[in-house]
């Protein structure tokens, strides 16, 4: 008699256990867009931004939904984005994509004038969390950015005299200044 009664108690046990769990589940609540997604955004080089993207844990960002645009730029483009390989999905709501579940960094590459300081980055993003089932709306964000050409030679030429500062900017415009500032080797 006591058998019976044990095996039922712990089949109410596992039921109890089981109802518990699941409503710890379903009362999960997401996270806000911008703890679920941290991202920073920072000027590397005269050319270069660079944005860090970090989900929490649980959560996915899509590759194919994470774009950039400019805004009020002065004449700067967006010359390259370069992103790392993702993790292949199997997505429920679009199929066979590339995610990011660990902290990521792409890379802007600008093609912009010399004269131009000042952009309005936008990043687009677009994620979920995986534990729960809910994928958040498309994101975007703004990031006004200084970004400075690298003045130090100017600096340099000036104290030794090899060059007056007209020469100097009519240099600065040429192709080899500008592939050498582009590529960060002019410091």
């Amino acid at each position: 008699m006591i058998k019976p009664f044990l095996k039922h108690a712990a089949l109410v046990a596992i039921q109890i256990l089981a109802l518990y769990a699941s409503a710890a589940l379903a009362a999960e609540e997401p996270l806000p867009p911008d703890q679920a997604f941290k991202l920073k955004v920072s000027v590397r080089a005269p050319n270069t931004v660079i944005a860090e993207f970090e989900p929490a844990k649980g959560h996915y960002l899509y590759k194919n939904k994470t774009f950039f645009a400019l805004k009020n730029s002065g004449g700067v483009l967006i010359k390259e984005v370069r992103l790392p390989a993702g993790e292949v999905k199997n997505d429920p709501f679009f199929g066979t994509m590339e995610t990011y579940k660990k902290p990521f960094r792409a890379e802007i590459v600008l093609d912009r004038p010399l004269q131009a300081k000042r952009i309005t980055l936008l990043a687009n993003y677009q994620g979920c969390n995986e534990k729960i089932g809910v994928c958040y709306p498309p994101l975007q964000k703004s990031f006004d950015l200084t970004v400075r050409s690298r003045l130090i030679v100017n600096t340099f030429f000036e104290q030794i005299g090899a060059f007056s500062v007209p020469v100097f900017e009519g240099l600065l415009r040429s192709d080899m200044a500008e592939r050498l500032l582009r590529d960060g080797l002019v410091v």
